[in-house]
Parts: C-alpha cells; sequence; structure tokens
C-alpha cells in the first residue's frame, strides 16, 4: 500500500499538463499543421503583462496577445501548449478569449496593432511618444534629433 501511496502523487505530479518546462502560445491551421508561437513566462518580465489564462497566471508580450487574437481571426486555432520532456500538452484551449488586447496595455484596433507592431506601448503615458516616433520615421517629424518637438518644414509642391 505505501508504494501506492508515494507513487499516486509523484505520478500526479509527472502526469498533469500545467506542469511544464516551457509554455507557448501555439498556433496552427485547420489541419493541425504548427503556423507559429510566442513564449509565455511564469514569472514578471521587463515590458511583458500579467494575464490569467485557464486558472494559470502567465507573463507575456503584449505583442503576444495582438498576434495571438490576429491568428484566432484568421481562423487558426490557438491554444496555450506546455513542454515537459518533450511532450508536448494542451494547457488551455481557447486562451484568446479570456484576455483583451486592453488587459495587455494595447488601446489601437487589432488591424492597426497588427500594422503597427513595432509601436505597441504598454504605457499610456508612452503612446503619445510611440506616435510622434512613427510620424518621426514617416518623414512628418523633426530633421534636428535634439529638438523631436519642433516639426520639420514642408515645401508645397510646386516650390523649388
Amino acid at each position: 500500500m505505501k508504494p501506492l501511496v508515494v507513487a499516486l502523487p509523484l505520478f500526479l505530479l509527472f502526469a498533469h499538463p500545467s506542469v511544464a518546462d516551457e509554455v507557448y502560445m501555439i498556433a496552427r491551421d485547420t489541419e493541425g499543421t504548427f503556423i507559429g508561437s510566442h513564449k509565455m513566462f511564469d514569472s514578471e518580465k521587463e515590458e511583458h503583462k500579467k494575464v490569467t489564462l485557464c486558472g494559470s497566471d502567465f507573463w507575456l508580450r503584449p505583442y503576444t496577445a495582438v498576434w495571438a487574437k490576429w491568428e484566432a481571426q484568421s481562423g487558426r486555432k490557438v491554444t496555450l501548449e506546455g513542454n515537459h520532456e518533450g511532450r508536448w500538452d494542451i494547457l488551455c484551449k481557447n486562451p484568446t478569449e479570456q484576455i483583451t488586447l486592453r488587459q495587455v496595455g494595447v488601446y489601437v484596433s487589432l488591424k492597426d496593432a497588427m500594422l503597427n507592431a513595432q509601436n505597441i506601448t504598454t504605457d499610456r503615458r508612452n503612446r503619445f511618444k510611440a506616435i510622434r516616433e512613427t510620424f518621426n520615421e514617416r518623414g512628418f517629424g523633426s530633421d534636428n534629433d535634439d529638438d523631436k518637438n519642433t516639426p520639420r518644414r514642408v515645401m508645397p509642391f510646386d516650390a523649388e
């Protein structure tokens, strides 16, 4: 009887899908073919946001949530999967339904977030800075790096 008492907790510990060395948000097509993945973290990371998926807490980059929602909207199956000793288990079947873009600090539409992924910001104070930098990158801002608040002079089309 004692071996069973010891073996059962060990079996449950290692057989339970929440015990994983690595956890990823994974997208697959309708045939089950792997499309892409984003790593999830079990502890706080800089510029990551905490989310709860299927009862477990994870830290992710805001773009991970954007990407996962985009994949799901595009008809792909998105799951949260854990790898333990080479075995992949589904930890959460519907993670994209459990988070919103606002929860991870994204305040634009899903389409805008995908089109402008490099400027996704998680801090509302930095939203205008990101917008300004986007305009500067496209040639609408200052030529002078020392004074980014001064608009660049734009000559009319008929000027020589």
